[in-house]
């Protein structure tokens, strides 16, 4: 199965505006994963379980290493606002992105800033 079937590169950059990331509840609702599974043409059910066999994790899986990642690698310049770095990264909200940041790491986006 080749991989370029499933995948669309992530922008790199999103509006202020762009709810990319908000709605966890219903990943296939996430634009990235709703354009590549209408790219691939295929049911969100047969595209999730191909992406899952094809790179080892789910879509909601995969989107969330991008963005903790991301978040990581921004939270290193002490000069970047964590408001900044949340709408950089597609978050309308800066508590929202600290919120989804210690759920996935144990730590909010200050403590991490501090330990590094």
């Amino acid at each position: 199965m080749r991989l370029s079937r499933f995948y669309l590169p992530l922008r790199s950059r999103r509006s202020a505006n762009d709810d990319s990331f908000r709605n966890e509840t219903d990943i296939f609702q996430n634009p990235f994963v709703r354009r590549t599974r209408e790219f691939a043409g295929v049911r969100r059910e047969v595209f999730s379980r191909n992406f899952t066999h094809a790179l080892g994790m789910t879509p909601k899986e995969y989107l969330v290493r991008h963005l903790m990642s991301k978040a990581s690698s921004l939270l290193l310049n002490p000069n970047m606002r964590v408001s900044d770095i949340a709408k950089r990264l597609g978050f309308n909200d800066e508590f929202y992105f600290s919120r989804f940041f210690r759920h996935n790491s144990g730590l909010s986006p200050t403590e991490f800033r501090k330990i590094q």
